[in-house]
């Protein structure tokens, strides 16, 4: 009879310290998983945000580009504007002098 308490106790000791096996297994696991899961996450928050900064990068060089271009086009149109007031500049004048003062005869 005492066998068999002690080879129950036995098996109740080896239960014990197999679930404390496991328990410690398992909390080495989840340790292991968070911390893959915390690199994983580091990994993609800086590859988002280099993808964020190149983004970012071609939208301001685009914006630049466009704002030469319209400066550009600016150029372009003060010199035809000046362009044409010179050359109609003394017919302006005519007629803006002859309107005030022949306008008042």
């Amino acid at each position: 009879m005492d066998e068999i308490i002690n080879k129950i106790i036995n098996i109740d000791k080896e239960t014990v310290r197999m679930k404390l096996k496991t328990e410690e297994i398992i909390g080495d696991k989840e340790k292991e998983l968070k911390e893959t899961l915390q690199e994983l996450e580091k990994k993609y928050v800086e590859e988002g945000r280099l993808e964020g900064e190149k983004t970012y990068n071609e939208i301001i060089r685009n914006g630049e580009l466009e704002i030469e271009r319209l400066k550009s086009q600016d150029v372009e149109t003060l010199e035809r504007i000046d362009k044409v007031y010179k050359g109609s500049k003394d017919k302006l004048i005519e007629g803006l002098w002859n309107s005030l003062f022949r306008g008042k005869e």
